[in-house]
């Protein structure tokens, strides 16, 4: 079967998390927590159930070939 990706922590699998969402590099205006990609533009937080638009990073954006 194919696998799925999937994102952990650096010390997975003792720390327990892990989400088939890229993690963003800023963290959730509302409560600092971990950020992840919903979609293309769209973000939302694993934490408090923030959801908005991704928000601009500083550094450039990867680009998909």
């Amino acid at each position: 079967g194919k696998s799925k990706v999937f994102y952990g922590c650096s010390n997975y699998p003792e720390c327990k998390f892990s989400s088939s969402s890229r993690p963003l590099s800023m963290p959730c205006p509302e409560c600092g927590k971990m950020l992840v990609a919903s979609g293309r533009t769209n973000s939302r937080c694993l934490e408090c159930k923030f959801k908005g638009p991704i928000p601009e990073s500083p550094e450039p954006a990867e680009v998909a070939v």
